[in-house]
């Protein structure tokens, strides 16, 4: 006691253990187990953690239509800021809006007084939405006038704002005009007149097909079944149907050789490669517009990638290409300029590809066999494989 009260600091440290000693202990989590589980370092490793990440963006992705929030959220800052700080701007913008609004209400007064006026603004080049002829009577007349020049104004305040960047400006204007598109009166049923048309002609038929449509379309979306009418192609029975065997496979690729339809063939073969996230049979579709059948028939091998996961055949109608030679030495001259220069010969490109490739080849012998069984890579099965034919 008299050693407490020589130090009193100690005393104090000493009563205060005493009587914390004294407290009853601590009420337990009233769910240990949980509590233990969050505690567990072990319980979300970096490789779940990524796992949930991609696939919050996924679906993030998929709900957006592939545009990401943030990029857009900072593009949208970037324009309201220098926007902001741009009086001259805002001064021509809302000097524009005024303008605007005195035309359109010029046009919709005289168009409703008179029946006809000079329209305020003509639609973009290739703008063929309000080209029927219910667009000029009024009010559709009055209605189509002013997303025009709504459509001008909002082009002119997401462009020419200065000090924004390149990429939100691109950014910022390529999602208003997909807005102002899809917000367009042609899309809306009760202001289109050619809707309104055929729903008085047909007495609400229209509506209701479309009503069964929409249902039909969600429906098969929600079963990640295709669109209607697809089953109609038939990958192996009306498509890709070039006949051929399936030489080589891989985690990757199908390789396919086709049989031979002449006796004789080229001694050099031709490799096909169609873009990865294309089918292959778009180079073979139907007997009568197919590359590789073409190419078949005119005694060349033809092998085709044929991937895990712009047809132009001779007789279109209504197609041309451009074909230019280059030789060692030349020099490099620029897309516009070689458009510009190289002449334009109308119908399909296949024969004049097919033509240099005889010319280029070395001559003539007997069809090789198929595949190579000799080094192992005996043929699988038929074409098309069975890669195609995955969804």
């Amino acid at each position: 006691m008299s050693a407490n009260l020589k130090d009193p600091a100690g005393s104090i440290l000493e009563a205060e253990a005493t009587a914390t000693a004294g407290q009853p202990s601590a009420t337990p989590p009233p769910y240990p187990e949980f509590s233990r589980r969050l505690s567990d370092r072990r319980l979300l490793d970096s490789s779940t953690r990524e796992d949930i990440d991609r696939m919050t963006n996924i679906a993030l992705g998929q709900f957006t239509g592939g545009i990401s929030p943030a990029s857009l959220a900072m593009a949208y800052l970037d324009w309201m800021v220098h926007l902001g700080s741009s009086p001259g701007k805002q001064f021509q913008l809302g000097a524009k809006a005024m303008r605007k609004a005195m035309r359109l209400g010029s046009y919709a007064l005289t168009s409703a007084l008179t029946g006809s006026a000079e329209p305020c603004i003509q639609p973009l080049h290739g703008d063929h939405r309000f080209a029927h002829p219910g667009w000029q009577r009024f009010p559709y007349n009055v209605i189509y006038q002013g997303f025009l020049l709504n459509q001008q104004w909002w082009h002119n305040a997401t462009t020419d704002v200065r000090g924004i960047s390149k990429h939100s400006q691109a950014a910022l204007s390529f999602t208003a005009r997909q807005i102002l598109d899809m917000t367009a009166p042609c899309n809306v049923p009760f202001l289109n007149p050619e809707i309104a048309e055929a729903t008085i002609n047909e007495r609400g038929a229209n509506l209701a097909r479309g009503a069964s449509n929409y249902r039909e379309d969600f429906k098969r979306s929600l079963r990640n079944e295709p669109p209607a009418g697809v089953e109609a192609f038939r990958v192996g029975e009306n498509l890709a149907i070039t006949p051929g065997k399936v030489i080589y496979r891989n985690h990757l690729i199908g390789l396919i050789q086709y049989s031979p339809s002449t006796d004789c063939v080229q001694r050099e073969a031709v490799l096909m490669q169609s873009a990865w996230m294309m089918k292959y049979y778009i180079l073979d579709l139907s007997p009568h517009n197919s590359l590789v059948r073409y190419l078949v028939e005119h005694g060349h091998t033809v092998y085709m990638i044929s991937w895990l996961n712009i047809v132009n055949e001779p007789g279109h109608p209504h197609r041309s290409y451009q074909l230019g030679v280059c030789h060692e030495g030349d020099r490099c001259i620029d897309p516009e300029t070689w458009k510009a220069q190289t002449p334009t010969t109308q119908g399909s490109w296949w024969p004049a590809w097919q033509q240099w490739l005889e010319a280029h080849s070395s001559g003539n012998e007997a069809p090789p066999v198929m595949g190579a069984p000799d080094k192992g890579y005996a043929p699988l099965c038929d074409s098309p494989g069975t890669y195609v034919l995955m969804k």
